[in-house]
């Protein structure tokens, strides 16, 4: 499953959702939606591969939070791969690489 700003791959273990430009309003209520349908399938692991990412509002870093949050509850691991430099000034500076794992690269994340 998948949109312009996102798509889905299933791994041995859970998902790695592939993250794609400007991830604005309206595209973070479709990853929200698709974040949660995953955290419904139980999966041990979920990584958000976030190299193609050129923008991340607010609501997006707030799905991001709610997933990290879901995802622990739940007894899985959610990871983030692959972070730009601003993206991940960013998170650091809203504390979300205090809540979520953030990883060098996607095949470093699913270890």
């Amino acid at each position: 499953m998948g949109n312009h700003c996102f798509q889905t791959k299933g791994v041995s273990d859970g998902f790695v959702i592939a993250l794609n430009g400007r991830i604005g309003g309206s595209e973070a209520e479709g990853l929200q939606s698709e974040l949660d349908r995953l955290v419904e399938l139980s999966p041990k692991v979920m990584v958000l591969d976030m190299a193609g990412v050129t923008m991340l509002s607010s609501a997006a870093l707030s799905a991001l939070v709610r997933t990290g949050k879901r995802t622990g509850d739940a007894g899985a691991k959610f990871r983030l791969a692959s972070v730009p430099e601003p993206t991940m000034k960013l998170m650091q500076s809203v504390r979300l690489d205090n809540l979520v794992p953030i990883f060098t690269d996607v095949s470093a994340a699913l270890r």
